[in-house]
């Protein structure tokens, strides 16, 4: 079974032209940073640090000395000594959040234009053939530029939508993270948050 999907698309990648190649590791490179994000966020900001972020929330001064998103935030609050240097701790939260979000965004943007790219390119073939010599022309040959163009298109809008689901989910859960931050800052737990 696992020999006949990776035959399948390898012959995908190869009907495919060129263009297949960097939407592959446009694919695998999204793959790798939305898992890394799930990793990271389920780590820093998962059901085990919910509980800490509770503590906070009910005692501000609590001493939670956790791997949470949460407790690293308030150290850093606890340790402010001027408004500058809260925001500075807040906006490295954001950060550590928001990493690769940018990216995969750049992804959603390329991978159609790359799948663009191949059906340009897969059209200029089969118009060449229809141009060339006046010698007899297979079919087969013209849909295989045709096939091209549309295994590209398909290929790159597959690969946008998939990693613009995936940012998403990312996002809302960034954005439920960030407003819990904003909730300890605005508690107090670093007391400089507020000069």
């Amino acid at each position: 079974m696992m020999a006949s999907v990776s035959d399948e698309l390898v012959s995908l990648i190869e009907r495919g032209g060129v263009v297949m190649w960097p939407l592959l590791g446009l694919s695998v490179l999204a793959l790798a940073m939305v898992l890394e994000r799930l990793w990271f966020l389920f780590r820093a900001a998962g059901p085990g640090s919910r509980a800490e972020y509770e503590v906070l929330v009910g005692n501000p001064e609590a001493d939670v000395r956790g791997g949470s998103i949460y407790a690293m935030t308030v150290s850093g609050l606890r340790g402010a000594r001027t408004g500058s240097e809260a925001r500075a701790v807040m906006s490295s939260s954001y950060g550590r959040l928001e990493r690769f979000i940018p990216a995969l965004s750049t992804i959603i943007t390329v991978a159609p234009m790359l799948g663009i790219l191949g059906t340009v390119l897969g059209i200029i073939e089969s118009f060449e053939l229809l141009t060339g010599s006046g010698e007899t022309l297979d079919p087969t040959d013209v849909g295989a530029g045709i096939a091209e163009a549309l295994i590209t298109t398909a290929t790159g809008l597959t690969v946008a939508i998939g990693t613009l689901i995936a940012q998403q989910v990312l996002v809302a859960w960034i954005r439920v993270i960030e407003g819990r931050l904003d909730v300890l800052a605005e508690l107090g737990a670093g007391g400089a948050s507020e000069r």
